[in-house]
Formats: C-alpha cells, structure tokens, sequence
C-alpha cells in the first residue's frame, strides 16, 4: 500500500510539473504578476530611455537604451542583451552597464509576459519578441549587423543565438548558456524522465551551428550547478564559423556570479574581436 501511495504520488508531482512547466522555465512572470503594468519614469535608471514597442502578434515590450558613457572611448557598435529567466530587464542591467562601459550604446528588454511587457511566454512568442527588438534597434540606429553584439545570459542565451543566427551580426555572447533545455532536464537526476514532455526547445546549440561569419564568445563558471559546465564546451565544438570561438571558463563560479566576476575577462574578449590587433 506504500509504494502505492509513493507512485501515487509520483505521478502528481510529474504531472503538475509538466503542466508548470512554462513558469518553471521563466518564473520571472509570477513576480511581474504583482507589479503595475505601467513604468514610473522616475524608477528608471540614470541615463536609460524606456520605450515600448509592438511585435507582430501584437504585445507590448518594454525596451531599454542606454548611451554609450561619456568618459570612455566610444565604439560604433551596439549592444543587444537578453536576460535570464528569473528577473526583469531592471534586474539584469548589469548586463548594459558592461556595454556601456566598453563605450557602447545598449538596449535591454522583457520579454512577453516579464515586467511591463504584455502577454505569456512561449517559445514562439519570445522568437517574435526577439525579431521586434532587432527591428526596432537596426531601424532607430541606422545600423548594419556586422557593427550588433548580442549577449545572452541562460534562458536567454538560445533566443540570443536564434537572433545572431538569423542575422549574423559581428559578435555573440553567451554566458552561463545551455545546448538546450531538455539537455539541462536531463542532467538532473531526479527529472530527467520528464525531458521527453517538455514542450520548450530552446535549442541554443542548433542556432550556434548556424553561426558564419560571426564570433562567439562563451563564459561560464566550473561550478554551474544548473547548467553543467560541459554545455559550454559542447557549444565551442559545435561552432563552425569563420568569426572565431572563445570559451572562457571561471574556477569556483556558480551560475549567477559568473558575468559579474568575469565583466573584465569578456570585455576583453569583445575587444579583441572588435578591434584586432
């Protein structure tokens, strides 16, 4: 009778976490579920200029610009960041920081369905999100794919690298990324029976294979406990482009800390792709 009540409930908890699955993969939706729909202007950040735009099927995002800073060198490219999946574009901004540091101009943005941006996550839907915000950036910028950089930390890392597929722009940034979610499922010991019913791709590595002409740098820590360290490794071997490949790879880091410990490591990085000697 025991071991029917634990196979009883088993199948529960299996069948309400595939049925969760869309806020498992992005719980950043909960928390934007309790905050205002509208942007007090007076909250944003120094320097940042939020606008919102619309994609095709209709939702509203919120898009962040910051300007390149005033006491660096000024570069004449532009930075594109995709954040992960437990905060907003406010909770990532370190992400622009680091662009505008290297004397960029930046956007960030929400997803659907994270902070101010209207509608549901989807994989589809964050493909749509990613084509408006690239239209919307090469249109106000007045600029070519070859002068983009796009960075993607985690979950953000494959609508980052579908994006730089699709438009092969000069440089691509990944950190802490995935091959792809059903891999990350099944490097978990007690859920990977439940990859072949995630309904989420997210396959950041086939996109990577599409990468031509452009550069891909990774960074990711040896101690990622959510995404293995040899994903990393497996999206170095998997580029076959002309752009050239960098891993680099941060002793004792977990998933989280990584960019900030590396922002110096991988503007250096950038650097070197953008400006070689």
């Amino acid at each position: 009778m025991a071991l029917l009540h634990i196979a009883g409930f088993v199948a529960f908890a299996s069948v309400v976490l595939i049925l969760t699955q869309d806020v498992q993969i992005f719980p950043g939706v909960l928390f934007s579920l309790f905050s205002s729909a509208r942007r007090d202007l007076r909250s944003l950040p120094q320097g940042v200029e939020s606008v919102f735009i619309k994609t095709k099927d209709g939702k509203s995002l919120e898009l962040w610009r910051l300007p390149a800073a005033e006491d660096v060198p000024k570069r004449p490219f532009v930075g594109l960041a995709f954040h992960g999946n437990a905060g907003t574009v406010d909770d990532f901004f370190l992400m622009q920081l680091w662009f505008q540091e290297l004397g960029m101009t930046s956007y960030g943005f929400d997803y659907r369905g994270f902070g101010k941006s209207s509608g549901w996550p989807s994989e589809k839907g964050i493909c749509s999100d990613g084509d408006a915000v690239w239209d919307y950036i090469t249109g106000r910028e007045k600029i070519d794919a070859d002068k983009i950089i796009v960075c993607g930390f985690s979950v953000g890392s494959a609508p980052a690298a579908r994006i730089a597929a699709l438009h092969q722009p000069k440089l691509l940034v990944l950190v802490s990324a995935f091959t792809s979610i059903k891999d990350v499922i099944r490097s978990k010991l007690l859920f990977r029976f439940l990859a072949p019913f995630c309904w989420w791709r997210l396959s950041t590595i086939d996109y990577v294979r599409e990468l031509r002409s452009t550069a891909l740098v990774l960074l990711h820590g040896t101690r990622d406990n959510i995404v293995p360290a040899k994903h990393a490794e497996q999206l170095e071997k998997a580029y076959c482009g002309s752009g050239g490949v960098e891993r680099i790879m941060l002793e004792g880091l977990d998933h989280n800390m990584v960019f900030y410990s590396g922002m110096k490591q991988l503007g250096e990085a950038a650097l070197r792709v953008i400006e070689p000697a």
